[in-house]
């Protein structure tokens, strides 16, 4: 699967992506579909330097082609909620407050990969999403990093667990040289 790079930042409670426009600018948009794909760190890098004070807080991403697709996708988890008797809850800003507690209740790691997260590039997620009958409750918000949220997408964290897992499996069961890669990397735990 090949992978692209995106420009991205947390803003808030929002991500903000960054789009090259025809004539070569830099568009903010909050929309990942309008996103730019770079395919390479190098090409997204220099589109950085092209407009350094603008995109200075901007962080060059990598993603895959499923991204596009995960994204397309969220606009029908309303719909999938309703077919599927769910009311769900309308996506919502969290004060200053609730976001603050949030990172220091993770101590700054991503919930889900365990990695250091500096504040400013943390996301909020919900343990359980709104797709599936979340709620914007305290204690259904976690601390992510910007790729694990977006890996995560409408998941719940187990079914993502069973989902990479699958995939870990699948890749060892057709590559040698993956097999002994995962093993060193079990055995160290």
């Amino acid at each position: 699967m090949e992978t692209f790079y995106i420009l991205a930042r947390q803003n808030g409670n929002a991500i903000q992506y960054v789009e090259v426009t025809k004539t070569g600018g830099t568009k903010i948009t909050t929309d990942p579909k309008s996103a730019t794909q770079f395919k390479s760190e190098e090409a997204a890098e220099k589109q950085k330097k092209h407009a350094p004070k603008k995109l200075k807080n901007y962080k060059i991403i990598p993603q895959n082609p499923e991204f596009i697709l995960e994204v397309e996708n969220q606009d029908t988890d309303q719909k999938q909620a309703e077919e599927a008797g769910i009311v769900m809850e309308k996506r919502k800003s969290f004060s200053q407050n609730v976001r603050n507690k949030i990172y220091n209740d993770a101590e700054g790691h991503c919930a889900i990969c365990g990695q250091f997260v500096p504040y400013d590039a943390f996301t909020v997620d919900h343990i359980i999403p709104l797709a599936k009958g979340g709620s914007n409750n305290a204690e259904n918000l976690q601390c992510t990093c910007l790729f694990c949220n977006q890996l995560k997408g409408s998941l719940n964290d187990d079914e993502m667990i069973e989902k990479i897992v699958d995939i870990l499996l699948m890749k060892a069961k057709n590559d040698k040289k993956f097999q002994k890669k995962l093993s060193k990397k079990l055995k160290k735990l």
